[in-house]
């Protein structure tokens, strides 16, 4: 079959028609010839021709007032509704019949090595064993090292490293004792999740366990035993923190809580590590500042530090009938006066 000869035409077309365009009109020709043909156009000319522009405009017009309005309200309608999503709370309301002890847990560390899981295991059995014993968790139940933080050291020397696995391990040890848990606060560690990926397991943590959930930013827990009212403030930490004066920054905190009005009976606080109790006397009434100890007794980056890792659940006990606070080091001393209270009835 002998080869067709290119008309004028057609050379004209492979230079200014696109090559969709060029073989919709010449189907016989191939994609190799009409590049060639550009090529020797271009060759012949000296310069490169200027390609077809393709142009696209928008069938949309510009939104009207309304309908910015519309997206404006729909976005304020869903940060009103993300409110509900999370159990996230900044104050819970709990009555119990009295006398009732309440220990302060926090800094387990669930995850770490150097943790002590035995005795937070025996922790949890006292209080699913014990009338009228209840806790709360202030914070960094969970390790959750992460690579790219100053945690690396923790890391290499967790026991498992997964997030997922630690909160399985917190599920299955608290869901026996969801009942006496009365909140879930969150700590530095556990808050990492949300810091570097926007993820914050605790309040599905919290809602499976049935428990109101603090944030960082803290919280209070109104207490009513018997018709006697106490005030409780919960935050993992706070400024003001000292090796001198361990209890400056529960002070700080008693003194500088928003609702400052409200006189607190109990500030709680944790993070360092090392437990402390300290009952004094504010604005002619007995007040109870502490600080909760930790179960990762062993920790090589504190201990490097000058701290030293020290386990401890100080756990006071609330009087009904009248305002009396009666504060322990621990809970096994707490759990011995409540016995005591039990057997003079």
């Amino acid at each position: 079959m002998a080869r067709r000869g290119w008309t004028e035409q057609e050379r004209q077309d492979a230079v200014t028609l696109d090559w969709e365009a060029f073989t919709a009109r010449y189907p016989d020709r191939s994609l190799e010839a009409y590049l060639r043909q550009q090529r020797r156009a271009r060759a012949a000319e000296g310069s490169q021709p200027v390609a077809p522009v393709k142009t696209v405009t928008s069938p949309m017009p510009d939104p009207n007032e309304d309908e910015w309005e519309e997206l404006f309200a729909s976005l304020e309608r869903a940060d009103r509704a993300r409110k509900f999503l999370s159990p996230t709370e900044e104050t819970t309301h709990v009555s119990l019949p009295g006398p009732v002890a309440i220990a302060f847990m926090s800094d387990v560390h669930i995850g770490a090595g150097g943790v002590d899981y035995a005795r937070f295991r025996s922790d949890l059995e006292l209080i699913r064993e014990t009338p009228d014993l209840y806790f709360l968790i202030n914070g960094d139940l969970l390790e959750n090292a992460k690579p790219q933080m100053k945690s690396g050291n923790a890391l290499y020397h967790s026991l498992f490293s997964s997030p997922r696995e630690q909160v399985a391990y917190a599920r299955s040890r608290l869901t026996p004792v969801r009942d006496k848990l009365l909140v879930l606060t969150q700590g530095n560690h556990d808050a990492r999740d949300g810091m570097m990926a926007g993820i914050d397991r605790l309040p599905d943590l919290a809602k499976d366990l049935q428990s109101p959930y603090f944030t960082e930013k803290g919280g209070t827990i109104y207490l009513n035993v018997d018709g006697q009212d106490y005030v409780i403030v919960v935050k993992h930490q706070y400024g003001g923190q000292s090796k001198i004066t361990k209890s400056n920054s529960a002070r700080r905190l008693w003194t500088e809580w928003p609702n400052s009005w409200e006189s607190a009976d109990v500030v709680a606080l944790a993070h360092l590590h090392e437990p402390d109790l300290y009952l004094t006397q504010q604005r002619g009434q007995d007040v109870v500042w502490l600080r909760g100890g930790t179960y990762k007794v062993h920790d090589e980056w504190a201990e490097s530090k000058g701290y030293k890792p020290t386990y401890g659940v100080p756990t006071v006990v609330f009087m009904p009938g009248e305002r009396k606070m009666v504060p322990f080091a621990n809970m096994e001393d707490a759990v011995a006066y409540m016995e005591a209270i039990r057997q003079a009835a």
